[in-house]
């Protein structure tokens, strides 16, 4: 159990200087050498972009980051549950 994907990548995101694509090209290599593992992984994340839009271009940043690094997590995983007020949703 991975809990959580959203302060994982916050720590990336300020390690390297608020800069996203770095972060996410660090994420991705990270990613790799985790899953790479003979194992079944349980991700938990925040979908943190439904909340409209803010007016901080660091807070935006962060906002892009994650939902690249959820597309992808989405893309690569086998089952994705999203938890709507307690109540699981089989998107995938």
């Amino acid at each position: 159990l991975v809990d959580c994907l959203t302060l994982w990548a916050t720590n990336f995101f300020f390690d390297l200087h608020q800069d996203g694509k770095l972060a996410y090209e660090a994420m991705l290599e990270e990613w790799e050498k985790l899953t790479a593992q003979e194992a079944r992984f349980i991700f938990v994340t925040n979908e943190i972009g439904w909340g409209g839009t803010s007016g901080s271009s660091l807070q935006n940043k962060f906002t892009d980051l994650m939902g690249r690094l959820n597309q992808y997590v989405a893309r690569q995983a086998d089952e994705v549950i999203l938890l709507v007020s307690g109540i699981p949703v089989k998107i995938k």
